[in-house]
């Protein structure tokens, strides 16, 4: 049994207003001859212990899951990123001016990226918001 948003580990508390959402977006390069349609969802994982992040384009065309979880070493979020291409990445977040800032690495074949650096924000006008991977 999943854990509730009140049995959340306290230090989870920066994506509290995400867990049980799921956002869609529609890449804008997207043509009603091939629509690229990206759906992400968030829930709570692990008792509480971990909010877990499942994403999907074109319904698993290419797809990816991951697993925020408070590092006590490291007096972070840390994050693992798995995809359906074979690469993974291993990152940590933080809270900053209503924003999540986040710093990752890339490990295996990802197209010759190695590192990402985003800054990821709900608007409060957006219909739905999505995270971009470069």
């Amino acid at each position: 049994m999943e854990a509730t948003a009140a049995e959340m580990n306290p230090r989870l508390a920066p994506l509290r207003h995400l867990v049980g959402k799921t956002w869609r977006a529609v890449f804008p390069a997207s043509t009603p001859d091939h629509p690229v349609v990206d759906v992400s969802r968030f829930e709570l994982a692990l008792n509480g212990q971990a909010v877990r992040n499942l994403h999907s384009i074109n319904d698993g065309e290419y797809g990816g899951e991951t697993l925020i979880v408070w590092d006590e070493a490291k007096q972070a979020l840390v994050y693992h990123y798995f995809t359906t291409a074979g690469f993974y990445t291993v990152g940590t977040m933080r809270a900053e001016d209503g924003a999540i800032v986040s710093h990752e690495l890339v490990t295996g074949s990802a197209g010759g990226v190695t590192e990402v650096k985003a800054t990821s924000r709900v608007l409060p006008t957006a219909a739905s918001a999505s995270s971009r991977r470069c």
